[in-house]
Parts: structure tokens; C-alpha cells; sequence
């Protein structure tokens, strides 16, 4: 049995284990936020201060939890015949990866004057997280004009990617010129963009049958 085979067979499992990992890396996020320290504000301070302040704790097990969690929704939109190219393939990739490393990393507690080597390797592991997976949001849209299965979230998926590229930009900007101010609310409106995204995807994923599939993939042919 190869690889196509049994991503067919086991899709709609990896689908229901893709999107209980998404939900509960959520709600994991929100309880880590309702008992974190005082001096945090989900405001000015970043989900990975949250996460260094409380080391294994609910926050820094959500980020790993949804970076594990593309890796059977990748599998459960391939068997469910989503238009997953080779790049799209990639980027979840390096989404996956990234934010795992961003979770077993820490960045630096607040207060540090100086960023230490472990500080840049998350910072820089979740830019490429994050950056790869807004881009595979991008690509995705053409894919999904292009498959009847798919097509109505194309607008969705479109918007939320925008939502994700000007947050993006609003955390650039506040971390390099402007001060971190509100750089709390930036980061959380690109993370809630494209967790919803990746949501969306699961749920799809699971309501169609791997039966439909080659449906699909013949629609992608034409």
C-alpha cells in the first residue's frame, strides 16, 4: 500500500485528530491567558511572553499543538481532494516545523535588555511559521476557484489570508519603529486569522468523503 493509499484511507481520522488539535491548541491559548501574570497584557505583550512566563504550560503546549496539528490536516485535505500543490505542501511544512521550534525554543522573558540566541531562533522561527503559512493561504485561493468542492470558501480563505498579511505588517512594524506598541492585538488578529483558516480547512476536509476525491482531482485536470 503506498502513500496515496493510505492518505486516502485514513483522511477523514487525520481530519477529526487535525481539528481537535486546532480546538483544544484554543482553548489552551485562552486558559493560559485567564491565569497568566499579572504584568501581561494581551494587548502589549506577545503570545510567546505569555508562553515564557509559564514554561510547559498551557500556552507554549497550544503553539506546539497547532504547529502538529497541520501535518494530518494536510493529509485529510489530500484525501479529500483540496487543490494542495506541491508548494502549498511545503509551506505547511515549514509552518508545522516553525512553529513547533517556536514552541520547544522559548524567546526571552520579559525585561531582558539583550536577546539571547535562543530569543532570535523563536523569533525568527515563528516569522517563518507565520510567513509560510499566510502565503499558503494565498496560493490556496486560485487552487480553490478551480474545484467545485471547494470553490465557496475561496473568499473566506482570501479574506482571513488579508486579515494575516496586514497584521503581519502591523507586528513588523511596531516591533522594529514602533515600540511594541499594540503589538499584543497584531500578533493575536494574524494567529486567530489563520487558525481560523486552518479550521475551516479541517472542517471541510472531514465533511467531504475521501470518495469524492477522484471527483476532484478530475475537476483539477480539466
Amino acid at each position: 500500500m503506498n502513500l496515496r493509499h493510505l492518505t486516502h484511507r485514513f483522511g477523514p481520522a487525520a481530519g477529526v485528530i487535525a481539528l481537535l488539535g486546532l480546538i483544544v491548541a484554543v482553548a489552551a491559548t485562552l486558559f493560559g491567558h485567564l491565569d497568566a501574570d499579572a504584568g501581561l497584557s494581551p494587548f502589549g505583550s506577545t503570545i510567546s511572553d505569555y508562553a515564557a512566563a509559564d514554561r510547559s504550560g498551557p500556552v507554549e503546549t497550544a503553539i506546539f499543538l497547532a504547529g502538529a496539528a497541520a501535518l494530518p490536516l494536510l493529509a485529510a485535505l489530500k484525501a479529500a481532494g483540496a487543490p494542495i500543490s506541491r508548494t502549498v505542501t511545503v509551506l505547511f511544512g515549514l509552518w508545522s516545523a516553525g512553529l513547533m521550534v517556536t514552541a520547544i525554543i522559548p524567546t526571552d522573558p520579559l525585561g531582558h535588555a539583550t536577546m539571547s540566541t535562543a530569543g532570535y531562533v523563536h523569533r525568527y522561527a515563528s516569522t517563518i511559521a507565520f510567513g509560510a503559512l499566510v502565503a499558503a493561504g494565498i496560493a490556496l485561493v486560485a487552487g480553490l476557484r478551480r474545484h467545485p468542492a471547494w470553490r465557496d470558501l475561496r473568499h473566506v480563505v482570501a479574506g482571513l489570508s488579508a486579515v494575516a498579511v496586514a497584521s503581519a505588517v502591523a507586528v513588523t512594524w511596531t516591533t522594529y519603529l514602533g515600540d511594541r506598541v499594540l503589538i499584543g492585538l497584531a500578533e493575536r488578529t494574524l494567529a486567530a486569522a489563520m487558525l481560523g483558516m486552518l479550521i475551516l480547512l479541517a472542517t471541510r476536509s472531514i465533511r467531504l468523503r475521501p470518495a469524492t476525491a477522484p471527483a476532484v482531482l478530475r475537476a483539477r485536470a480539466a
